[in-house]
């Protein structure tokens, strides 16, 4: 829990070009509740954001742009170009904005962001990925109450909204030719 508390004078927003190792440092990772990233994001940047960064609420990725790593940030996952994920499980996650360079969510994307309750997607975004049982991109996210799809978007994967019991309101682009 001492990694939880952060002192009322340290830095909580950050504007920071990718990596994130060398833009924050690993000392200050516990203070970030704020980040806006931009420049390439690979596996290494969110092994960091996931797994260091404990009380991260909101993340902006609009300039950002993922690309492909053989790295692994969790055991069997890893970047790929221009695909968005590697989120699931970050429980104190409120905001999320998508990459405009983006064109896929990945299954598990942002499964079990349980205090997640917004999720800016781009246009660019074309695909959300299948999930199994409990594990798609949006699986368990029991605080999304709205969603909006840009024009772009084609299709959504199988469980992608699996127990998001909060969910009101689903925007569909007119564009769109499968739900899972």
């Amino acid at each position: 829990f001492k990694m939880r508390i952060i002192s009322k004078d340290a830095q909580h927003t950050w504007n920071v070009a990718a990596p994130v190792l060398t833009s924050i440092g690993a000392d200050q990772f516990e203070n970030v509740m704020t980040l806006k990233v931009s420049g390439n994001i690979d596996s290494d940047d969110i092994m960091y954001i996931r797994n260091k960064m404990f009380n991260l609420h909101h993340i902006d990725l609009t300039d950002a742009n993922f690309v492909a790593s053989n790295n692994e940030y969790y055991s069997g996952c890893k970047t790929n170009d221009n695909s968005v994920g590697g989120f699931f499980g970050m429980y104190r996650l409120r905001t999320a904005k998508l990459p405009t360079s983006a064109k896929v969510i990945e299954a598990r994307a942002f499964t079990n962001c349980g205090n997640l309750y917004e999720v800016t997607i781009p246009e660019g975004i074309e695909q959300i990925n299948d999930g199994i049982y409990n594990t798609g991109s949006f699986a368990s996210c029991t605080s999304l109450k709205t969603i909006q799809f840009r024009e772009g978007m084609k299709r959504i994967g199988n469980c992608d909204f699996y127990q998001c019991q909060n969910l009101k309101a689903v925007a569909f682009p007119s564009a769109l030719t499968t739900i899972g």
